[in-house]
């Protein structure tokens, strides 16, 4: 894996299609194809191939959850897991597709993390944590 200096931080390329990926981004897959994270072993579909938006993934996401009440309706816990697998992948490649967007328009790494982190304080402030 190729090493090189981006924004004044270590950064390395993506080994299918070569995007910068900062070591210290916020998201842990590969922006440019969406290839298996680096850090983790979370998996992301090829989104730029299928040439999907962030606005087809709010379809998307719509109709998972559509089928998880489906499932849930006829008390088939087994299948609404399923789609509720499907619902959390897709909500995940819209973070990928979000953060090629940031990214691409801003030139400095998604800041994920951080929106995590005020996340997780507003659960905390809601008393949900």
């Amino acid at each position: 894996m190729s090493m090189f200096t981006y924004s004044n931080q270590e950064a390395k390329a993506c080994p299918r299609c070569g995007a910068v990926i900062s070591r210290n981004a916020d998201f842990v897959s590969c922006i440019g194809c969406g290839f298996r994270s680096f850090d983790d072993e979370r998996v992301q579909v090829d989104w730029k191939r299928n040439n999907w938006t962030a606005e087809s993934q709010i379809e998307k996401i719509l109709e998972e959850v559509g089928e998880v009440a489906a499932a849930l309706i006829r008390e088939d816990i087994i299948e609404a897991t399923r789609e509720t697998l499907d619902v959390k992948q897709t909500c995940d490649t819209m973070l990928a597709i979000l953060a090629y967007n940031w990214e691409t328009k801003y030139g400095t790494p998604y800041p994920l993390k951080k929106i995590q982190q005020e996340h997780i304080e507003k659960l905390e402030k809601k008393g949900y944590l």
